[in-house]
């Protein structure tokens, strides 16, 4: 009896009382591995937080010293401490791993041996590592958790693989020169991470379903990859038969153009789009650096290796040079702020606060606005200084009328000069010298760029723009945008706005989101930058007062208007794939008594024979370009258009015999060409036509079709010659001879007249607006001040600076705008009239005084 209560106790379970964990729980429990959990997550974060907010962190270069020192530590302690016993840990060699790698992304940072990761290869190489953290575990962690690691750990093996491959060469250079810390031993990372994935798959403690999950891991992406290869493949056929066919048959447009109205706009295309090996063509890393193109392309474009296998499967885009590749990425991916020329990085840049001042003249219909902003470079090189750009996107009509730096802690105020020069001293001072300018220029579509060097780390950058701008009228209401940015970050920008009415009624109660009233004719709002915000006024009767100044004056009046349906003769349809279907039809059935063309290479009348079949080939363009100097009769034509916000500019289309036809057109044309715009907005080509007068455009949506006689009314605009239209507003500014007058309007009368003025006549030479910047043009421009396609505002350090690239501040001119309540430091020629008048003024009081004395 006790013998069998002995056995019974030998082979049944004891019942509460805790099991023994197996020894290879305590090893993978043991306080090394705790260490390599924690090392792994501290280095993981840092790494992590350094790209979101590198202000926090050393440089990468220390970055990385400091990574590859927890890394080697790491090694040394728990592999290369234990191999002489073979008692190295699973677990903590596997730990050991993450953070080499860990080490060799950083050091990527500072030594590019893969260029910028697309998204999708960021989100995988994060997968692949999960098999490091777990698979040492897999006694202890659920079945799905260890069948998911073996079907990440599959996935990894074709990237490391691929990784491994790359980096053949550089594995063996790396040991000729690994007595340098054993930094190139980096390059062997991959293929101890393909070792260790083998090692696994071998295990005799792998289950069958555990294989499959690995197989599955393998064949998974590598059927995705086919898919993506094979669209490459038709998108790449597509792309050469546009170019072919358009070499073939002749175009006036350039082939990049082509191509980009009708290349598909999916997720493989923009890979290839944004890779840098379809752009640059460089074979290797090396080539990396001296491949990179003076702008900031460079910071968007990936090093993807789908489209690198592509590449070899397939060739590149044969038929475009690595110039065109460059424009078709620009407006494909809408780019044109990253595109601009960039001489020093801009990488750690921040903007830190926003001042946003603006002026209301109601009874004018005029605003001024001015941006204060203060710029942070968070990188912690002290030596290394960086290069802020902006692009302002500016109200219709309005012009940038002042530009400021703040140099040593006083404002430099900028003079204007021919763009010609500006870029001339700004390329010289900064791109040599390395010495303080700001530059603003004009852009296509209502835009301007402004560059600001040098931001340094040891003192953050200040710089101020003013703009004049016409107060729309919207519903009997004035209307005003803010005039917003791309630029350096504002994630955590402060932002300060105030309203204030300058003249007219100032009881006008100002309607805007979030601002608050601070007295008779002020308003305020303080708290985040905001990028985006309206403010609306009550209209009011414009103001009978003048601005005079070297004897003429400015002075708004109501435009005269006739109300007139038009009855064009010929409507053209400018389709392209944002118009709906629905569109189309109801635009269609509206006019179809009419003679309806779509235009593309050639006039084609609609009918009911071809309509689906012209339509069905406009609707495929991305974009289009309307030939406006196609029509034969401009002045009975009608445009019915609805575009995106990307397009080429006209500035892309120089030389080609689309924009030389263009500038032959406007040069003879004195009656703009009527656009009806369904749309919400305008691309940059039609924005930029619109402001050189090439067209006229009425807002509008496709309801406004049901009554006809409405839509096609347009209002004729009677103005003189001596007179300008003030866009959006309903009045007009005029310029007449002063006789003695004295006025106190805004000088900002001037400005914009000046403004319109010179867009008018440069409409008609754009493509050869550099002829105007010696000639009465460029002097109107520097009268008043104003930036426009043939004048640039510059600020350089020193006086000398300006003697030595001939630029001068005028005395005939207004300067710089200035805000009406910020007490401005008056222009040195304003402070020569002021001190005159006070000599003349205390002469007269010296001869009055002794006048009573005798």
């Amino acid at each position: 009896m006790d013998y069998q209560n002995d056995l019974l106790e030998e082979n049944l379970p004891e019942i509460g009382k805790k099991k023994e964990a197996p020894k290879s729980h305590e090893k993978n429990r043991s306080s090394m591995v705790m260490v390599g959990w924690f090392f792994s997550v501290i280095a993981f974060y840092i790494f992590l937080n350094a790209e979101v907010d590198s202000n926090q962190f050393l440089d990468f270069g220390s970055l990385f010293m400091a990574n590859f020192g927890i890394a080697v530590i790491y090694f040394l302690i728990t592999v290369v401490g234990k191999f002489k016993n073979g008692s190295i840990n699973p677990a903590e060699y596997s730990l050991s791993l993450v953070l080499f790698s860990i080490s060799a992304f950083t050091l990527n940072k500072s030594l590019p041996v893969f260029g910028n990761f697309p998204n999708w290869e960021i989100a995988y190489i994060i997968l692949i590592h999960i098999p490091l953290f777990t698979l040492a575990f897999r006694e202890e962690l659920p079945k799905w958790l260890v069948n998911f690691s073996y079907f990440t750990l599959g996935m990894g093996m074709l990237l490391w693989c691929y990784m491994s491959v790359y980096l053949f060469l550089f594995m063996f250079y790396g040991l000729l020169i690994c007595w340098f810390f054993g930094i190139s031993l980096h390059a062997w990372v991959p293929a101890l991470f393909l070792a260790n994935g083998i090692n696994h798959l071998f295990k005799k403690t792998i289950q069958p379903i555990q294989k499959r999950m690995f197989l599955a891991g393998v064949l998974i992406p590598v059927f995705i990859g086919i898919v993506f290869f094979i669209n490459w493949g038709m998108e790449k056929h597509k792309m050469e038969s546009i170019i072919e066919s358009a070499e073939k048959e002749g175009t006036e447009l350039p082939l990049w153009v082509n191509v980009s109205r009708e290349i598909s706009n999916n997720w493989v295309t923009k890979q290839f789009l944004l890779s840098e090996n379809l752009i640059s063509d460089a074979d290797s890393f090396l080539d990396r650096p001296f491949n990179r193109n003076r702008n900031g392309l460079g910071d968007v474009m990936t090093d993807d290796p789908l489209v690198k296998i592509g590449l070899m499967l397939f060739g590149n885009i044969e038929g475009l040079d690595t110039e065109e590749k460059q424009s078709l990425l620009v407006t494909q991916q809408n780019l044109k702020h990253e595109a601009n020329r960039r001489l020093w990085s801009g990488n750690n840049l921040q903007t830190n606060e926003v001042m946003t001042r603006v002026n209301l003249y109601p009874d004018f219909r005029m605003a001024y606005t001015e941006k204060e902003i203060i710029i942070e470079n968070t990188s912690q090189n002290t030596w290394r200084p960086q290069e802020a750009i902006y692009t302002f996107h500016l109200p219709t009509g309005s012009t940038i009328s002042s530009l400021s730096l703040w140099i040593d802690g006083r404002e430099e105020k900028a003079i204007l000069t021919t763009k010609g020069k500006a870029d001339k001293a700004y390329e010289t001072i900064v791109g040599v010298e390395r010495r303080d300018p700001a530059l603003v220029h004009w852009l296509e579509g209502n835009k301007v760029v402004i560059t600001v060097f040098p931001c340094n780390p040891k003192a953050k950058r200040r710089f101020k723009i003013g703009v004049t701008s016409p107060l729309v009228v919207k519903d009997d209401k004035l209307v005003l945008q803010n005039i917003y940015f791309e630029g350096p970050s504002t994630q955590d920008t402060s932002g300060e706005e105030e309203i204030t009415i300058v003249s007219g009624n100032k009881k006008l109660e100002v309607e805007g989101e979030k601002f608050w009233k601070e007295g008779e004719g002020k308003y305020k709002h303080k708290g985040n930058y905001r990028n985006y915000w309206e403010l609306e006024i009550p209209i009011s009767k414009p103001s009978e007062k003048a601005f005079v100044f070297d004897g003429e004056k400015y002075s708004v009046s109501p435009i005269e208007v006739s109300q007139q349906a038009f009855n064009p003769e010929v409507v053209f349809l400018d389709i392209n794939n944002s118009w709906t279907e629905f569109e189309i039809n109801q635009v269609y059935t509206a006019i179809k008594d009419r003679k309806v063309f779509i235009l593309d290479k050639q006039p084609e009348l609609l009918t009911e024979d071809n309509f689906h079949e012209l339509v069905k080939k406009a609707q495929a363009y991305n974009y289009s370009l309307f030939p406006i100097h196609k029509i034969a009769a401009p002045e009975k034509a009608l445009v019915i258009t609805k575009t995106k916000s990307n397009s080429p500019e006209l500035k892309d289309l120089k030389d080609s015999e689309f924009s030389n036809s263009l500038a032959s057109f406007c040069a003879k044309n004195t009656t703009p060409v009527k656009f009806l715009n369904i749309g919400k907005e305008l691309n940059p080509y039609l924005k930029t036509l619109e402001e050189l007068n090439a067209i006229k455009v009425k807002n509008s949506n496709v309801f406004g079709f049901m009554n006809p006689e409405k839509m096609l009314t347009f209002s004729e605009e009677i103005i003189e010659g001596n007179a300008v239209e003030l866009k959006g507003t309903g009045l007009k500014i005029t310029k007449s001879e002063a006789n003695g007058e004295l006025g106190n309007a805004p000088d900002h009368l001037m400005r914009l007249y000046a403004y319109n003025k010179i867009m008018k006549e440069v409409g008609k030479h754009y493509f050869k607006s550099e002829e105007y910047e010696n000639g009465p043009l460029i002097d109107l421009a520097v009268k008043a001040n104003v930036v426009s396609p043939i004048s640039s505002l510059i600020a350089l350090e020193t006086k000398k600076d300006y003697e030595r690239f001939d630029i001068e501040r005028s005395k005939d001119s207004l300067g710089n705008a200035a805000d009406a309540g910020s007490g401005a430091v008056p222009e040195p020629h304003e402070w020569a009239l002021i001190i005159f008048a006070m000599l003349i003024v205390g002469l007269l009081w010296i001869k009055k005084y002794n006048a009573r004395m005798t």
